[in-house]
Formats: structure tokens, C-alpha cells, sequence
């Protein structure tokens, strides 16, 4: 049996850092590094899809060859962990949307093809980078949520400058349209932000909530009962038991009142993850301000979050963190 090495500090990567490593070729010095400390570095999927939409095939290849490494901690996708609140909150609260007969096949396999050490998804990343590529571009998941963030963006342009600085767990909302189920008082914005996001999912073939929900939960059934459901999302699960979908609605309430970028809805996932790990090094001085006030505010543990320079310092600052004794 091999021994595990003892891990203080989860360090989460932004891809700015990958980058920089990959640039300055210090991806030699991270790996020498990062064995000789008692911290972990860990790799979230969504930095791993970042990489993969690169346009540079060259640079594409290097940053997934770097962030594919089987020595990194390797994190499941932010799809798998919302759906498991998802799933813990309607056992909790509507064991009448569980199948009577769990059919696990699927999510084994899936669960499987993320966890394996080799012939996966981290090996499909690494070995077959282009084809990986082409599929992850074919989802055109990214552009419609660059869309909507652009959307969301003109929305916020008209809305009264004091809304920036309203606590996060102070922000209500109401559904645009009335919905059967609610009761007609604003509710939690991430409350209306996560309901509108599972119907979509809903009425999506294929959509990653339903590859790792539809082994246990009827998703049928729940499709049936629009005011249950309504209910369900904004009077019933508890925002504890939900971290990632707040810090994602957390995210993108602070993103809406600045700059849209290509990569601003890839900041919200990689957010989402800052529940897992203990501190995220990122170069990008408003994705590390929306997290800090993240951690400040939100009710339940969120890792801190550091900004580094840019360019070899960024370096500097990671080897720095991974020498910090325990």
C-alpha cells in the first residue's frame, strides 16, 4: 500500500498562473515544488476547459499538458457538486421525486471516467488534446453563457449605483413572470438565479444536471410539478446545504457591474470551487476582489483568495506559498 502524503493547504489555480508557468517554462520548478511541500495543488475541470478552448493550438497543447498532470489533485466538475446538493436537498426535502428503483449505471461510469487514473477524461485532455478540443467547442455551452452574461451586463448598466455595495446575502429578487409556487414576497437572489438555471437544464437533452441526477431523482416527475418546484427553489432548500449555487450567484451579481470579458463566466465556475480548496492564486484583480467579498460574506467556509503579479513574479508568489511550512 502507498502512503498518502499529509496535505495542509489546497491551492487552487487560476488559468492566468498556468499560463505564466506555461510561458516561462517554470512548469519544472512548480512540479519540484509542489513535491517537496506539504500543500497540494489542485486543478478544477473548468481551468482544464479553459485551456482546451485556447485558440493557439501550441499553447492550447502545453496548458492542457500542464494542468493534466496526474500528480496535481484532481477536482470533479462543478456540475457533479451542484448536482449533489441538488440531490441531498431533495432527499432531505421530496423523497417522492426519488426513483423508486435507483439506476446508478450511468453515474457510476461517469463518476468512473472522472476518477480514473488512467483512460479518462484527464487522460482524453492530455493525450488527445485536439479532439478533446473540438467536442468541448461543439457544447457551445460557453458562448451561450457569455450571451446571457452580456445580457445580464446591459440590465445592470440601468440599475442604481448603491446595488454594488448591498450585502450578498441582502440582495432579493422576484421571478420576471409569475410562477405557480411562489409565494409572491423577493426572495434570496441566488435562489431565483439557481431556479431559472435548473429549468433550463430541465428543458435541455443531455444537460450535466441530469448525467448525474437522473440515476436516483425522477427528473420526469419533477417536470410534472412546476409549483412544487418553484417551491422547492425559493421557500424550501437551505443556503448552507447549497454553497456552490449561492457562490455562483454571488459571482455573477458582482460581475454584472463591471467590465464583460471572454472569461467572465468561466470566473463563476472556477468560484464555485473555492469551498473545496484553501486559497486560489489569480493575477486578475477583480476576479480575487468578487471572491474576497465572497469569503467575507458568504455563511459557510470559502477558501481565501490572493492576487499575484503578473508575468515570472507570478511564479515567485506560487513557489512561495508551496515553501510556506505547515
Amino acid at each position: 500500500m502507498g502512503l498518502k502524503k499529509a496535505t495542509d493547504m489546497r491551492i487552487l489555480l487560476d488559468t492566468n498562473i498556468w499560463r505564466y508557468v506555461v510561458d516561462h517554462d517554470a512548469l519544472g520548478a512548480v512540479r519540484q515544488a509542489a513535491r517537496k511541500s506539504r500543500h497540494e495543488i489542485v486543478v478544477a475541470p473548468a481551468v482544464v476547459y479553459e485551456a482546451l478552448r485556447t485558440g493557439r493550438s501550441s499553447l492550447r497543447d502545453s496548458l492542457v499538458s500542464a494542468t493534466t498532470l496526474p500528480c496535481w489533485k484532481r477536482l470533479m466538475p462543478e456540475a457533479f457538486s451542484e448536482a449533489q446538493e441538488i440531490k441531498a436537498e431533495v432527499r432531505r426535502l421530496h423523497s417522492d421525486w426519488l426513483r423508486w428503483r435507483e439506476d446508478l449505471t450511468r453515474y457510476r461510469r461517469l463518476q468512473y471516467d472522472w476518477t480514473r487514473s488512467r483512460g479518462g477524461f484527464w487522460d482524453r485532455a492530455r493525450y488527445d488534446t485536439a479532439r478533446e478540443a473540438q467536442l468541448i467547442d461543439s457544447l457551445q455551452v460557453l458562448d451561450a453563457a457569455r450571451v446571457e452574461t452580456r445580457e445580464v451586463r446591459e440590465y445592470a448598466l440601468s440599475m442604481p449605483a448603491q446595488w454594488r455595495g448591498v450585502p450578498l446575502g441582502a440582495v432579493l429578487a422576484s421571478p420576471a413572470h409569475p410562477a405557480p409556487g411562489w409565494n409572491g414576497n423577493p426572495v434570496e437572489l441566488w435562489r431565483v438565479q439557481a431556479h431559472s438555471h435548473f429549468e433550463r437544464a430541465l428543458d435541455r437533452p443531455g444537460h450535466p444536471y441530469a448525467d448525474w441526477l437522473e440515476g436516483e431523482v425522477n427528473l420526469i416527475m419533477m417536470k410534472l410539478h412546476p409549483r412544487e418546484r418553484t417551491r422547492f427553489w425559493f421557500h424550501e432548500v437551505d443556503r448552507m446545504r447549497m454553497p456552490r449555487h449561492w457562490l455562483r450567484s454571488a459571482f455573477e451579481f458582482q460581475q454584472q457591474f463591471h467590465k464583460i470579458t471572454d472569461g467572465t463566466p468561466v470566473d463563476g465556475q472556477i468560484g464555485t470551487y473555492l469551498v473545496d480548496v484553501d486559497l486560489m492564486l489569480s493575477a486578475d484583480r477583480n476576479f480575487v476582489r468578487f471572491a474576497e467579498r465572497c469569503r467575507r460574506e458568504a455563511p459557510f467556509f470559502v477558501g481565501r483568495s490572493a492576487l499575484v503579479p503578473g508575468g515570472p513574479p507570478a511564479i515567485d508568489a506560487l513557489l512561495a506559498e508551496l515553501a510556506k511550512p505547515a
